[in-house]
């Protein structure tokens, strides 16, 4: 549904770079990411996507542990808006999922040197733990 609404142009997603294409969801085991512009319409196709999706599958989405937030350009009047139409919470601060932060800024370089770290940190601790007695001491 949400490719399909892509397709139709009621969604638009976001782009990393200009020549890459566009993402409008990022599914994981039990949670699920949405990426629209700040727009009545989009939001509003969002959340038709979100009910043809209950009456589907018979689940219902538990809007009380969802969260949206925006872009610092989107207004304050925007932000209430959508948040109306959608029916969820709104969040300052996304904090971290599955050790990777939520918000990224215009800096590539800072959200890859912070994943970058901690591939790092993650190999020293392999490595330490496959290293004899003798080789740990030096």
């Amino acid at each position: 549904m949400l490719r399909e609404a892509e397709e139709r142009n009621a969604l638009t997603g976001i782009k990393i770079s200009r020549e890459s294409p566009s993402i409008t969801h990022i599914l994981f085991a039990d949670d699920t990411m949405l990426f629209c512009k700040a727009t009545r319409g989009e939001s509003q196709e969002i959340r038709h996507i979100l009910r043809d999706y209950e009456t589907a599958l018979g689940q219902k989405i538990n809007l009380a542990k969802c969260s949206v937030s925006f872009d610092s350009s989107a207004s304050r009047v925007t932000r209430g808006e959508l948040i109306s139409v959608l029916g969820i919470r709104e969040v300052e601060d996304q904090g971290e999922y599955l050790g990777f932060p939520l918000q990224i800024g215009r800096s590539k370089q800072e959200i890859f040197s912070y994943t970058a770290g901690n591939v790092e940190d993650k190999m020293r601790g392999w490595m330490g733990k496959m290293l004899s007695q003798a080789g740990r001491r030096s």
